[in-house]
């Protein structure tokens, strides 16, 4: 195809990814509330910082069928995750 003018890529591709996220969130203003019972306030629950972290790794492995189509395509990858929430009881309500 390059002598005819046409530079195409491989017809195959490897790729791969990796993600690394950490959120945190801070909890407040808890409310509760039993069967049609309104909303009652919580303010014996104390939150502390809460956080999650999430990572992942992905290959991934392709062969084309036809020109810019993949055909054959294989995927491969975990993701692991990690959370905490810290939670704190002053009394009984």
């Amino acid at each position: 195809m390059i002598d005819k003018g046409y530079d195409l890529p491989n017809p195959y591709d490897i790729g791969y990814s990796y993600f690394d996220g950490q959120q945190r969130y801070q909890l407040s203003g808890l409310s509760i509330s039993a069967g049609s019972a309104p909303l009652r306030g919580a303010d014996f629950v104390r939150f502390g910082q809460s956080r999650i972290r999430n990572a992942s790794n992905q290959v991934r492995v392709g062969a084309w069928l036809f020109l810019f189509m993949n055909g054959v395509r294989l995927d491969a990858g975990f993701v692991r995750q990690t959370r905490g929430l810290y939670v704190q009881i002053n009394e009984a309500f």
